[in-house]
């Protein structure tokens, strides 16, 4: 299967060699693109590469449903091919010094352990505030007040029936 790899997006970058982001393909037989290719170099320098998909929670767990479905034939010439180009297509554009690849900053990443000792914080400081509340006074709630309504009045017409209230 032809393809040509029109571009890379960058998304994470690592000194350990850890590169990840994706692809914009173009398949000329088929006439269309293809965007969203996930490809990522493992510290190892094994490459993943996954076609575009969606993930659905089905019975507990999730699966992942492909956006371009191919036949399996087909599937297997577009993995092979995208193996055999990926890594040399990024490793020029890495080497590229007229056009580098640049890559978005790190993320600031908290230690989940702050969230949880933030979230335990906070609800610390509402348990406090409620034992914190005067206490209801102990003297008799005052006694409610029903109202009957008036019963309407039916009077009768020309045929019909007419519902006035007082």
């Amino acid at each position: 299967m032809k393809l040509e790899i029109l571009d890379f997006y960058p998304k994470e970058k690592t000194d350990a060699g850890y590169i990840c982001g994706d692809i914009k393909i173009r398949l000329p037989d088929l006439k269309i693109n293809v965007l969203g290719i996930y490809v990522c170099r493992r510290t190892n320098g094994k490459w993943l590469i996954l076609t575009p998909y969606r993930s659905v929670e089905k019975e507990g767990k999730q699966v992942r449903f492909p956006v371009v479905a191919f036949d399996d034939e087909d599937h297997k010439a577009l993995m092979g091919e995208l193996y055999a180009q990926v890594p040399d297509f990024i490793e020029k554009r890495l080497a590229d010094t007229k056009n580098p690849i640049i890559f978005p900053p790190p993320k600031q990443s908290s230690p989940s352990h702050q969230k949880t000792s933030l979230s335990a914080q906070m609800q610390a400081t509402k348990v406090k505030a409620a034992l914190s509340l005067p206490k209801a006074s102990s003297a008799p709630a005052k006694p409610r007040v029903f109202v009957d309504l008036p019963k309407p009045t039916t009077t009768k017409g020309k045929g019909r029936c007419i519902v006035k209230t007082i």
